[in-house]
């Protein structure tokens, strides 16, 4: 082991918290799956692997989305 992840999972609720450590992997070039505001649904089917940049009707994302562009 290497010490170098192959990618890293998030489910911090925290904006601020969720949003360093995305920029985190995004600066030291680290696969990242980070999940938004599915918490609490019914319909599992509907959940969708994509870019945060393309997600819709998540205010989460949404709130994630504007930090970043900070």
């Amino acid at each position: 082991m290497n010490g170098n992840p192959d990618f890293v999972v998030d489910c911090i609720d925290n904006t601020d918290t969720k949003t360093d450590l995305i920029c985190y992997c995004l600066e030291k070039n680290i696969r990242i799956v980070s999940s938004m505001g599915c918490g609490g649904k019914i319909d599992f089917t509907r959940v969708r692997f994509t870019s945060i940049w393309n997600t819709t009707e998540d205010e989460l994302s949404k709130a994630i989305r504007r930090n970043l562009v900070k």
